[in-house]
């Protein structure tokens, strides 16, 4: 895992944690548990490398857990009836996963719990209007992150929300908000380490106003490095590699547009919460989980369930 270079920024996307392997199941032991599984609806999910601990750790995480279909019911049981629950379904078999994986059902039972919320709560209010975007024309989920181009954490986590995107390139529409830390820079400042994560957003939003963004943001991520130089010399150096007119992006990176932009959207980062990047939302709902392609594939499955459209 690649340690934050600041110490406000979320260690999210840290893998869960591993336990000694377990020991192999007796076959006493399997054919013990086979009555149990049926009976309690885990025979919905692939369960056959689970212990008996494991399964009997997974039963109590399933029953104390409300179901995110929202029924009144806990996941378990609503993964007893007829037709499955696909959000119980999809959510239930990551908390097999992550068990035989070694991961505590203590940590487990946090996670699902803050998961479960977000996902039944009322859509968060985020302005996305004028925000980069890049995936599906008619989303049906709609992600969007909060980062900044300092925080390491970003840069992997951007990969992994592209990856996202790639794979349902007609479901999921990935939208980037600013999340600099530190104060605003003043007008004439010189840049320290406490504002250029905003001239770094500053210089992304003006390489916008040339279509160009995207590029801006992957380059900004690749040299990472040089937004520790404390200068604007690295970032005007990055737009004449991208071939923009370096007039328009100067202008552009003054402008009290672009400059408002992201003070608009730290703010708005600031009334949600956010605490640390990167952050997510899909569908204007928080996501709690880890930050993987299997857990954000996860959250798009259950997404994908939703009987309504989300709003762009």
């Amino acid at each position: 895992q690649m340690g934050c270079m600041h110490s406000c920024c979320k260690q999210k996307s840290a893998p869960l944690s591993k336990a000694l392997a377990p020991a192999s199941s007796k076959r006493s032991e399997k054919r013990s548990t086979q009555n149990q599984t049926s009976s309690t609806g885990l025979d919905a999910l692939q369960i056959d490398s689970l212990t008996h601990q494991q399964k009997t750790d997974l039963v109590q995480l399933l029953s104390n857990e409300i179901c995110p279909c929202g029924q009144p019911t806990s996941m378990l049981g609503c993964l007893q009836k007829k037709p499955l629950c696909k959000p119980a379904l999809e959510l239930g078999q990551w908390v097999a996963d992550v068990l035989q994986q070694g991961a505590q059902p203590q940590r487990i039972a946090r996670l699902i719990s803050q998961e479960v919320a977000a996902f039944l709560n009322k859509p968060k209010r985020i302005n996305t209007v004028g925000y980069a975007y890049m995936g599906a024309a008619n989303p049906q989920v709609v992600l969007v992150e909060y980062a900044n181009f300092q925080c390491g954490h970003c840069k992997e986590a951007s990969k992994i929300a592209r990856q996202l995107v790639e794979k349902y390139p007609q479901q999921v529409r990935l939208i980037f908000k600013h999340m600099p830390f530190g104060p605003k820079p003043q007008k004439g400042q010189e840049p320290h380490n406490n504002t250029m994560s905003w001239e770094a957003a500053y210089a992304v939003e003006a390489a916008s106003t040339q279509n160009a963004f995207w590029p801006m943001h992957d380059l900004l991520f690749a040299r990472q490095n040089r937004l520790f130089t404390y200068s604007q010399a690295p970032l005007a150096q990055l737009a004449k590699e991208l071939g923009l007119d370096m007039t328009q992006w100067t202008q552009q990176r003054n402008s009290q547009s672009v400059q408002q932009r992201v003070q608009n959207s730290r703010e708005e980062a600031e009334k949600l919460g956010i605490q640390g990047t990167p952050t997510f939302f899909f569908n204007h709902r928080p996501y709690h989980l880890p930050v993987s392609l299997q857990t954000f594939e996860l959250r798009t499955r259950m997404e994908l369930a939703r009987p309504t459209t989300p709003k762009t």
